[in-house]
């Protein structure tokens, strides 16, 4: 039973590697996870979905179809398709609206979409300091070395223990006399 425990244990911290590795790859090539709150871009991009989107991506690439990312105003994110220059719009919405983007407020754009996770990132999220705490314990777990020398040691013996190795005193091919 502690071995199975132990198993699960380490491909849990195994995973969670993997997991942290390949978020911090994301960011620091410029991929920034982004949950879409609002139904306007549905049906191409569902409310919950999780938009990766590339924040290295410059606004003169953009063109007029793209779905891009950007902060409102009101400082709130917003992810619309472009439809014309400086006008956004939400599939959903009836009517573009002006927006007038400038590098300070373009965020970037769609890199990579997977729908309705971003609501189970969310409710994560809200559960911040247990759902750190536990991906600490992973790593941590990872890095503990797994193959103890005790249980090495006994290995070992068992071995051992299968051949013959060591003679027998009371055997005549080794007496002197």
């Amino acid at each position: 039973m502690r071995k199975l425990f132990l198993n699960f244990i380490h491909s849990l911290s195994s995973i969670s590697s993997i997991v942290c590795a390949v978020s911090l790859a994301l960011l620091l090539l410029g991929i920034k996870p982004f949950i879409i709150i609002s139904s306007s871009m549905e049906p191409a991009f569902t409310k919950g979905s999780l938009i990766l989107i590339n924040t290295r991506a410059q606004l003169s690439d953009v063109r007029i179809g793209d779905p891009i990312a950007y902060r409102a105003d009101s400082g709130m994110l917003v992810f619309h398709r472009l439809v014309g220059k400086n006008l956004l719009q939400g599939d959903a919405n009836k009517d573009p609206q002006y927006v007038e983007l400038t590098e300070k407020n373009f965020i970037g754009t769609e890199f990579f979409t997977i729908p309705l996770l971003g609501d189970e990132v969310s409710k994560l999220l809200e559960r911040r300091g247990t759902i750190w705490l536990i991906i600490l314990a992973c790593f941590v777990c990872s890095c503990l070395p797994w193959d103890s020398s005790k249980s090495k040691k006994q290995e070992v013996i068992k071995n051992y223990e299968r051949y013959d190795f060591l003679p027998d005193p009371k055997s005549s091919r080794y007496r002197v006399g």
